[in-house]
């Protein structure tokens, strides 16, 4: 489809994704915003109100940044200290 596809309307989609995103990754946030709405409406005070994100599967997961120091151990166990046997 791709191959016989104008470019022209290719870059249509690409502008029309951009304001109407669709697909699998799109309907996982919906329901994630959903699933959002309905714990919050019914979590006690004293409770975190959770997010989305809380709620995602597969996608849009917030990536935690690693420290020097597990960079470091991470390198250290895949190709040892640098010390020769």
């Amino acid at each position: 489809m791709l191959q016989t596809m104008p470019a022209s309307l290719l870059s249509e989609w690409e502008r029309f994704y951009q304001l109407e995103p669709f697909g699998a990754e799109a309907d996982e946030l919906r329901l994630g915003q959903i699933s959002a709405t309905l714990v919050n409406m019914y979590r006690s005070k004293n409770s975190k109100a959770l997010t989305a994100s809380d709620f995602l599967l597969t996608v849009h997961r917030p990536v935690r940044e690693q420290t020097a120091e597990e960079q470091f151990a991470i390198f250290t166990g895949m190709f040892g200290n640098g010390t020769k046997h």
